[in-house]
């Protein structure tokens, strides 16, 4: 047979001794054994060989190379290369070999042959005896292996139960600590809200004395206790438990912190401290003010802007802002001193204004009421509008605004009763005169179109329909009538008496701030302005005619013409948040009467009122 058939062969062998031939391939092979005794006789060769493999043979076998065994060795390997098995097959059960030569003879063999076979079996067995020990001992460790794995199984199942018990152990204890730290802080918290209730409900101030006082939250007893506080409108006088008694002008906002101590916000506050209540403290937002036993008054606007007079005694003022913050101010009796919003400050002196502070509760009968109306008859006599300023007094000149200068009773009239022209005859001037000492005053002009251009405001407003008039004027704009200290006659009447108005001879002109008055009045807003005007009595009533005008930021918002005598008009004129000055304007009418009577052209304006709104009711 050709090397390829005989290698097809011995694979077929191959697969007959692992079993895994198919049927027909079983079939075919034992058609060779029967047909071909070669073939047979290779098996049997094949079957020695196999065995031999697996002995001392094994690597002579598989190189084919005899070099290195014995003499016999050899012998029997060529024996059994050389020699065919008579018939049959090995003994067994393979179903290769149930035909005609169904067992193979060994009669064949020599006795040495025999020996051999015999001793190829021993070594089989040996090595089968070998093969099965060691397949004990690999099965002994296997089942040793799955003990010692179900042992640290269960040793691992301990181990988590142990620590599920720890952990349930540490759960427990930590929930104990957890719900003590938890009783522990609400106990601190208890007793902190304690401390912190009684603190704040204990009483710092009494409230004393209101008129028309309203407020954002009406404290519900006159004991009040540290918080915050809004008076709307009105004025209010609180006394602390320490002593200090602080009258408080509407609007205001402030905090109440303790005994002898007060935040300022927003607003005006006038206060009396007496020696017992040495250290009194008033808080602003530009630094802190500390009263030595003395009466001074701070106003606070919505630019943060303070102001404070010291009217007795002494005060220390250290600025909260970075610029001053090491600097302490002593301020002594009629000081003043202005801070403005980055801390810089402006030094004063009382005199220069001196009726900005409610001192005092006002008269029942006055007419302006914070936080409702700005009466300003009170502001052209250098108050604040709620009673704190001077009526006209026709011996001092106290009451009064000097046309011609701007200053506050400043009266500029000689003594004589001198009532030539030239008395009375005054160069026009086209300046704008700014009132510096007087809170919500912007300035005075002296209109007269024929000779120069007319500015009404600090900001250059020019009012160009201004006429020509003489340049002639008498008196200066007083608060209050300006025959009020005479009798009842043609002159004067009840009327005029009793209400707060202004008096203007022709040829003047006033200028109000309104957004002074707004900043001063945080969150106020000025709706209207109210008056009734005219000419209501003359001593000689036939010379007297005037011409009248409202402005608005140089704009006319009134006017009437030739205004005679016992003519009164009421007056509505509303303002805008935009709208900065309020200008009163009264003019001779220059008609056919003479330069020489224009000394009775006057107008009076019976009470000339701002109403107020607060912004969140508009």
């Amino acid at each position: 047979m050709s090397e390829p058939d005989n290698h097809r062969l011995y694979i077929l062998f191959l697969r007959l001794l692992d079993r895994q031939l198919l049927t027909e391939e079983q079939e075919a092979l034992r058609q060779l054994f029967l047909t071909n005794p070669e073939i047979l006789q290779q098996y049997a060769q094949f079957i020695y060989m196999q065995e031999a493999m697996h002995g001392q043979f094994t690597s002579a076998l598989q190189d084919n190379d005899l070099s290195e065994t014995s003499e016999t060795e050899r012998d029997l390997l060529d024996m059994i290369r050389q020699e065919t098995l008579a018939c049959g097959g090995p003994s067994g059960k393979n179903p290769l070999f149930s035909g005609p030569a169904e067992s193979m003879s060994l009669s064949s063999l020599t006795p040495q042959e025999h020996e051999r076979v015999k001793e190829i079996e021993k070594r089989a067995n040996r090595k089968l005896e070998a093969f099965l020990e060691e397949q004990r001992q690999q099965r002994l460790a296997w089942e040793h292996m799955q003990r010692d794995s179900r042992r640290e199984s269960i040793d691992l199942h301990a181990a988590m139960e142990q620590w599920v018990r720890r952990m349930s152990i540490a759960i427990r204890w930590t929930r104990r600590a957890v719900v003590g730290i938890a009783a522990l802080v609400l106990c601190v918290l208890t007793v902190w809200g304690a401390v912190q209730y009684i603190y704040s409900h204990r009483v710092v101030a009494v409230l004393d004395k209101t008129v028309n006082a309203q407020w954002a939250m009406p404290p519900e007893v006159p004991e009040l206790c540290p918080g915050l506080r809004c008076l709307e409108q009105g004025i209010a006088q609180i006394t602390f438990k320490g002593g200090a008694q602080v009258l408080l002008q509407a609007p205001c906002e402030f905090y109440l912190k303790s005994p002898n101590s007060m935040q300022m916000v927003t607003g005006s506050l006038m206060a009396q401290v007496p020696p017992r209540a040495h250290g009194f403290a008033v808080e602003t937002p530009n630094g802190r003010i500390i009263d030595f036993g003395t009466e001074f008054g701070v106003t606070v606007n919505d630019l943060i802007q303070a102001e404070v007079h010291v009217f007795q005694g002494k005060v220390s003022f250290k600025s909260s802002k970075r610029v001053q913050r090491a600097a302490q101010t002593i301020l002594e009796q009629g000081d003043v001193m202005q801070i403005n919003s980055e801390g810089n400050i402006r030094r004063d002196q009382v005199v220069n204004r001196p009726r900005l502070f409610m001192r005092a509760f006002p008269p029942d009968d006055t007419w302006g009421v914070p936080g409702v109306r700005i009466d300003l008859a009170d502001v052209v006599g250098g108050g604040n509008g709620f009673g704190t300023g001077l009526r006209y007094d026709p011996d001092t000149g106290h009451g009064s605004l000097n046309p011609l200068t701007g200053r506050l009773d400043d009266t500029w009239r000689p003594g004589n009763k001198d009532y030539s022209p030239s008395y009375y005859h005054l160069e026009p001037s086209p300046q704008f005169i700014p009132s510096l000492n007087i809170p919500y005053i912007d300035g005075v002009f002296v209109p007269d179109g024929g000779e120069a251009v007319c500015i009404v405001s600090s900001e250059g407003h020019v009012f160009t329909e201004c006429p020509d008039t003489d340049g002639m004027i008498k008196w200066n704009i007083d608060n209050g009538w300006q025959y009020a200290a005479q009798e009842i006659g043609p002159s004067n009447t009840k009327e005029l008496i009793d209400n707060p108005g202004i008096s203007m001879h022709a040829n003047c002109g006033l200028t109000f701030a309104l957004d002074t008055m707004r900043h001063a009045l945080p969150d106020i807003e000025i709706s209207r302005f109210t008056a009734r005007v005219g000419m209501p009595v003359n001593a000689i009533p036939k010379y007297g005619e005037i011409d009248l005008w409202i402005l608005v930021d140089s704009r006319i918002r009134f006017h009437k013409s030739k205004i005679r005598t016992g003519q009164m008009f009421d007056i509505q004129i509303p303002l805008h948040v935009e709208d900065r000055f309020l200008s009163l304007v009264v003019t001779d009418s220059q008609t056919e009467v003479a330069d020489y009577w224009s000394q009775n052209d006057w107008c009076y304006l019976i009470r000339p009122t701002l109403i107020l709104t607060r912004k969140d009711k508009m």
